[in-house]
């Protein structure tokens, strides 16, 4: 899910941040206190452009369902093997397999091909 900044409207990230607790508001030189990391990290969506932050609290995601679609049936371009029955030959023998007669279709391919 992309959020945004509802100050500028620039993508937020998500970074963590240091969580500080009434006692670290006011105790700024208490170094004694060891705490685990997870603890002390929160998540925040940041905006990387002005100071907006958005704290995070609790679990964050959004299921988004997409329809499955059956499969088109696919026409065949040419028109499969009857358009094959009324075609243009000329003589020309093929140097692999040495037939002496060929047979070829012209097909418009796009309308700029008109005059």
């Amino acid at each position: 899910m992309l959020t945004f900044c509802p100050t500028c409207g620039n993508l937020l990230s998500i970074e963590k941040k240091k969580k500080k607790t009434e006692e670290e508001a006011f105790d700024v030189n208490d170094e004694d206190k060891e705490e685990d990391k997870e603890d002390e990290l929160l998540l925040h969506l940041c905006c990387k452009t002005c100071p907006y932050s958005y704290s995070i609290g609790g679990t964050f995601w959004s299921k988004t369902d997409v329809p499955i679609r059956n499969k088109k049936r696919v026409d065949d371009v040419l028109g499969g093997d009857d358009a094959w029955k009324n075609v243009d030959t000329t003589r020309s023998r093929c140097p692999k397999c040495s037939h002496d007669v060929a047979y070829f279709l012209m097909v418009q391919t796009r309308s700029a091909d008109e005059p």
